[in-house]
């Protein structure tokens, strides 16, 4: 074990990225005797919580309470509210690290520092090591038309410069969210730098929920539950598409997360009216009334992104029905076949529908399901992170 650690995210905000954020601060504070944890105060409390109702001993963590927030002006367009974060998250990425980062101490951040890879690059001589998250803002190491233009003028450029041109000390530490996503990244960069990418699977841990509250879901059907949020831009046009399929009588869809325009179908029902996330546990007793999880991410995506609703179905043992991406592809070649893959939507509905026919079908992905869940656990997980820490 190594003696101190500090955990720097000026990023996150109340439950925003909790679930990686625990796991991440649960492994970290197994490694270490003392760890700092530097961010919002409503992150702080909202770890707290969630650690304890894990049973975890978290009482080598000291926490420092930030009011990011206070920071931030409202600038009144989206795009213009999401530069100013960008260049403020940077900002407190580089300030708190000389602030917390004493001399024998390494530094692990939540997310992407942004423009702090420069600041710590040029003007930080401490030479601590530092250990950076990616997220899908990873993304951005490939041009893309169907972007922010915040991201397409500013940071996809600044990504790219950064990793194909500049020379990045080896103290730096980047981590992405699988194996093959660190070998996709390292084919997209300089070879100066691929030895600065590292990977580790997303760990995974929820609260103990009680599950006897939903009973009016019960259902003689097939219950196909969808996670994830849905809107324009994720997975909209797949629903429509499958929706105007022949799906069996006995289907019935069910969105669990939020969905931005409503959806006319006999064979579709949005559990969640509010527009937003539900809490954590309405949200996860949906998803174990379910008999299936359906995922509507486009063929060939993710390449860079991982998915914490198909977690979420793992950590339920729910089976899961999606297109291929690369990230699923992934997480069925390591664990085995969880589910199914398809190639089309009209694939989709047809195995929708043999299900349907025949439900004994899913009892095939329990073993690979429970796997899994295992394998991804923090207490797990934990060894890959210490691998690269050593």
């Amino acid at each position: 074990m190594k003696k101190n650690a500090v955990i720097i995210d000026p990023y996150s905000y109340g439950a925003y990225h909790e679930v990686i954020n625990q796991s991440y601060l649960m492994m970290i504070s197994e490694l270490y005797d003392h760890v700092t944890y530097v961010a919002d105060g409503s992150s702080c409390d909202n770890l707290k919580t969630l650690m304890s109702k894990c049973n975890f001993d978290y009482s080598n963590v000291k926490f420092v309470y930030k009011k990011t927030k206070s920071h931030i002006v409202n600038l009144k367009y989206g795009s213009l509210n999401h530069f100013q974060k960008i260049l403020i998250v940077s900002w407190l990425n580089f300030i708190w690290t000389k602030e917390y980062a004493k001399k024998d101490c390494d530094v692990f951040f939540n997310g992407n520092i942004f423009l702090a890879l420069w600041l710590l690059r040029f003007f930080d001589y401490r030479q601590n090591n530092l250990y950076i998250m990616c997220h899908s803002e990873m993304e951005g190491i490939d041009k893309k038309e169907n972007t922010a233009l915040v991201n397409k003028l500013f940071f996809e450029p600044f990504l790219r410069t950064s990793f194909r041109h500049m020379n990045i000390p080896s103290r730096f530490h980047f981590i992405l969210l699988s194996s093959f996503m660190e070998k996709y990244f390292k084919s997209r960069i300089s070879e100066r730098n691929k030895n600065k990418i590292y990977s580790i699977d997303h760990a995974y841990i929820r609260p103990p929920v009680d599950y006897s509250l939903t009973d009016e879901l019960t259902s003689n059907g097939l219950l196909v539950g969808i996670p994830a949020a849905i809107n324009k831009g994720r997975g909209l046009n797949v629903l429509k598409d499958i929706l105007k399929k022949d799906i069996s009588n006995s289907v019935l869809i069910q969105s669990i997360s939020f969905i931005t325009e409503k959806i006319n179908s006999p064979h579709f029902k949005s559990l969640n009216e509010t527009g937003k996330l539900l809490p954590f546990e309405e949200y996860n007793r949906f998803v174990n009334k379910m008999d299936i999880l359906l995922f509507l991410y486009d063929k060939g995506s993710y390449k860079l992104t991982a998915s914490g609703a198909i977690l979420e179905a793992i950590w339920n043992q729910k089976p899961i029905i999606a297109l291929h991406n690369y990230y699923f592809d992934y997480i069925f070649e390591k664990f085995g076949n969880l589910g199914f893959l398809c190639d089309s939507t009209d694939e989709l509905v047809d195995k929708i529908n043999e299900i349907a026919l025949d439900r004994k079908i899913l009892n095939l992905f329990s073993d690979n399901l429970k796997k899994a869940k295992e394998a991804l656990l923090p207490q797990n997980v934990k060894k890959q992170l210490e691998a690269i820490i050593c």
